[in-house]
């Protein structure tokens, strides 16, 4: 199992939301990962250890999941998804960022 460290960032989003985002580590361009439903952040650690000296790599816990809060409504549609990676990108410095995802965070 994946463990899902303490996040770096606290990011509001949408809804009332607020997103984590984890520090994985590395050197260079910043790297989102995005992970997939039902997963966290900290999944994406051992592949943040390979990329570490090409790569700072950060990952956010989407909405509901992880350590992020659930929207108010419980409403979780792709809008608010797609919400939260916005929002993360504007806290890391606006971009442009690269970003990688698997399933719902691709």
């Amino acid at each position: 199992m994946a463990s899902n460290p303490e996040p770096a960032l606290r990011v509001p989003s949408t809804r009332e939301v607020t997103v984590a985002v984890h520090d994985l580590g590395g050197d260079g361009a910043p790297l989102l990962m995005a992970h997939a439903n039902g997963f966290c952040g900290g999944a994406y650690g051992p592949l943040a250890q390979v990329l570490a000296p090409h790569r700072h790599v950060w990952a956010l816990d989407f909405r509901g999941q992880g350590q992020s809060t659930p929207p108010e409504d419980l409403d979780f549609d792709w809008d608010g998804l797609a919400d939260d990676v916005l929002a993360v990108v504007d806290a890391l410095g606006g971009g442009p960022l690269d970003v990688v995802g698997h399933s719902m965070g691709g």
